[in-house]
């Protein structure tokens, strides 16, 4: 009799571990069993990118060894998708036939296929005039959005612009400068300032 209450015993106090260890087989196998969704990946906002560069420069020569383009940015990557090269902190001069152009934005793009550099935030581009057109003043172009290309060479602006020509001051709402027609097509609540010069 004592050797079977001791039995009991012994059986009674192992019970909650034996319940706890058939609680936790049956949750293993029922949680192996079921199908856990995973959820769908999020679509990438970004388009795939092929390559890009940090703190790079690049220039060009012509046939006579002399600088003919020079480009300076911070960042750029390049989208296989777009074919289209961003760059940010941007610095650029290029040697035309009648006119060199410096300029620089906060961001720049262009596209593969593409005859044009469009310059985005606090862009400004120098124009200055060959040795060949010595009577022409050299220009300052302002503008939020500025369209340059160069060949043939012209430069757009299709936001507020401003002008320095010397003493001269415009702002325009748009603008459109051709180079080879020597034209520059102002719309929009054009205004021009001259300051006058004290002898």
């Amino acid at each position: 009799m004592n050797i079977f209450v001791k039995s009991f015993a012994s059986i009674e106090q192992a019970t909650p571990i034996l319940i706890m260890g058939t609680l936790a087989l049956i949750s293993f196998s029922f949680l192996k069993s079921s199908s856990i969704q995973t959820p769908d990946p999020v679509p990438s906002t970004r388009t795939s990118l092929d390559y890009y560069l940090n703190h790079f420069s690049t220039a060009q020569l012509n046939e006579a060894g002399h600088l003919k383009s020079f480009i300076r940015g911070e960042y750029a990557e390049h989208s296989l998708a777009t074919k289209n090269t961003l760059v940010r902190d941007f610095l650029f001069a290029s040697s035309g036939t009648h006119n060199s152009f410096q300029g620089k934005s906060e961001f720049a793009d262009f596209n593969d296929d593409a005859n044009q550099l469009i310059l985005r935030q606090n862009a400004i581009i120098n124009r200055i005039p060959s040795s060949l057109r010595a009577d022409e003043v050299p220009t300052k172009l302002s503008s939020e959005h500025l369209i340059f290309s160069q060949y043939p060479e012209k430069i757009i602006s299709e936001t507020s612009v401003e002008i320095e020509q010397g003493t001269r001051k415009i702002h325009a709402k748009s603008m459109l400068y051709d180079s080879d027609e020597q034209k520059m097509r102002l719309t929009g609540n054009v205004v021009a300032k001259i300051a006058t010069r004290v002898n």
